[in-house]
């Protein structure tokens, strides 16, 4: 086991640590700028090295208790081990980075901006997609994280907003009380993914499923949920996740939820695309109106 001492200078693209052994550069977890590790080398090719933190030699002062208690496991949220003051700065640096890279500006003489401050940073996003899957007797949304056998179950997420959660947590009860099994490959039949959006406090759920599709029963039980307003699902068995290929199904409720913006009313069908945060993207679109003067459209 290759162990070395590493100071990280910046964050990746992904939120890892940066730094640098012997002139190449180091990826490393759960690392932040400013800090002193001493990793275990996992990977090493001709051009990167990637290090798990073994200990802490120094911390960065805006290191912070993560709010997630998954946080060491799932990895699918960066950074909530970071003061979100340090978040801006970072999405900033991000901005000028691609803009070295990919233009010929000179970017330090661009007016670039300070990164708008999200009103929530927690219980924000409003459209999750969750494979299903099979754990301890039941079927739950969750992730196993890559290269691991780790499972995160996903109807308590500190991101994913309270509403969602609730919801999620409804429907599992629900598909174990029918006896609903997660995917079989073999078989080409069971339950895959779980799409739901929440679009201005109502609940559109898509399923993806095993080619014997869904039970009457378990969607008559499920669109008894107050919030959920409409349920479809689609039939995919082949290997790719290009769940569109086989067309949606309507199996309940309303063909388009309507979604309010600017005062004017929009209506979202299951293959709308919707924002994952809507106030950050009103907030988006108040800038566009402010600096360029025009009129702010959601695509529908």
């Amino acid at each position: 086991m290759r162990k070395e001492r590493v100071e990280i200078k910046k964050l990746g693209i992904n939120g890892e640590g940066i730094g640098y052994i012997h002139k190449k550069i180091c990826f490393v977890q759960d690392a932040l700028p400013g800090e002193i590790v001493d990793v275990e080398i996992i990977q090493e090719t001709r051009q990167f090295l990637k290090g798990k933190v073994m200990n802490f030699i120094e911390k960065s002062q805006y290191r912070q208790s993560s709010f997630c208690k998954e946080s060491k496991n799932c990895q699918g949220c960066a950074l909530t081990t970071l003061e979100y003051s340090q978040h801006l700065t970072f999405k900033k640096g991000l901005l000028k980075d691609a803009l070295k890279k990919y233009t010929h500006f000179d970017v330090e003489r661009l007016p670039i901006q300070k990164t708008v401050k999200a009103p929530l940073t927690e219980h924000y996003r409003q459209v999750v997609s969750l494979p299903m899957t099979y754990f301890k007797g039941k079927v739950y949304a969750g992730i196993f994280q890559r290269e691991t056998k780790y499972l995160t179950l996903m109807d308590q997420c500190p991101m994913q907003n309270q509403f969602i959660n609730e919801c999620i947590q409804k429907v599992e009860e629900i598909l174990n009380a029918y006896h609903v099994r997660d995917y079989n490959d073999k078989v080409k039949k069971g339950l895959r993914f779980m799409r739901m959006r929440l679009i201005d406090g109502q609940i559109q759920i898509l399923f993806v499923t095993g080619q014997d599709g869904m039970k009457q029963e378990v969607i008559d039980a499920i669109s008894q949920i107050p919030a959920v307003k409409s349920i479809w699902y689609t039939i995919n068995t082949t290997r790719y996740q290009q769940f569109e290929m086989q067309g949606y199904k309507k199996v309940y409720g309303q063909s388009y939820l309507p979604f309010e913006c600017f005062g004017q009313k929009y209506l979202y069908s299951v293959k709308s695309e919707f924002p994952v945060y809507p106030e950050m993207e009103k907030e988006s679109l108040n800038l566009f109106v402010h600096y360029y003067l025009i009129i702010p459209t959601f695509y529908h």
